[in-house]
């Protein structure tokens, strides 16, 4: 059926090619009869827009939820092999119990191991956290003395660093290199205007037993 909208005077009449009657102008016609109420309906959009969009904040790295944990654990001096044998299985197979897990990955690289987790979208990952936690805490007394305490991570853009170094110098061993990362270099970054933060990784850590 076809429509045939033409003007009369001050009205427009609409009426169906074949005569059978109905409508489909109606909104222009009522748009002609209101022009007060439909410019004020248009001001109205306007308005609404131009204050959602100037209220509308930017962010590069928003804030988002993930589903992921990342466990990074330093064992200065050692080999990937080492790492590997003392530090990634024992904790992959703590770790691969965790509720709501559905993948886990490892790298075992000289001085420090990196377990990366992801989980069911719809997880606590609060409470996937603790659970975490609580498991290494387990394992923690098993370690080789020189490893240091695994650290639990969660991902999200705002963590993504500017910038990444690595320190070697041919002269120091470990435990000089630790110092002097840990005493000159440290601190000369934490003075740079801008500087959030900024942390070493594998860093040698001194410890005096005494029996």
């Amino acid at each position: 059926m076809e429509f045939i909208c033409r003007p009369t005077g001050r009205s427009v009449i609409s009426e169906p090619a074949d005569g059978n009657g109905g409508s489909p102008c109606m909104l222009p016609l009522w748009s002609v009869k209101k022009p007060y109420t439909v410019f004020v309906a248009v001001v109205l959009i306007v308005v609404l827009g131009i204050v959602s969009f100037t209220g509308m904040s930017t962010d590069l790295l928003p804030s988002l939820n993930l589903p992921y944990l990342v466990v990074m654990t330093s064992y200065p001096g050692a080999s990937p092999e080492e790492v590997e044998q003392s530090v990634t299985r024992p904790l992959e197979s703590v770790l691969s119990t965790s509720g709501g897990l559905r993948e886990i990955n490892s790298i075992s690289n000289e001085n420090i191991s990196i377990i990366m987790m992801e989980y069911a979208q719809q997880t606590n990952m609060d409470s996937a956290s603790i659970e975490l936690s609580g498991s290494i805490d387990l394992l923690a007394d098993q370690f080789p003395d020189l490893v240091g305490r695994p650290m639990i991570m969660r991902i999200s853009p705002d963590m993504l660093p500017v910038m990444i170094a690595s320190v070697d110098m041919a002269d120091y061993d470990l435990t000089e290199l630790s110092h002097f990362v840990r005493d000159d270099i440290l601190p000369q970054f934490e003075r740079i205007d801008g500087m959030a933060t900024i942390s070493a990784e594998g860093l040698l850590e001194e410890e005096l037993q005494m029996t």
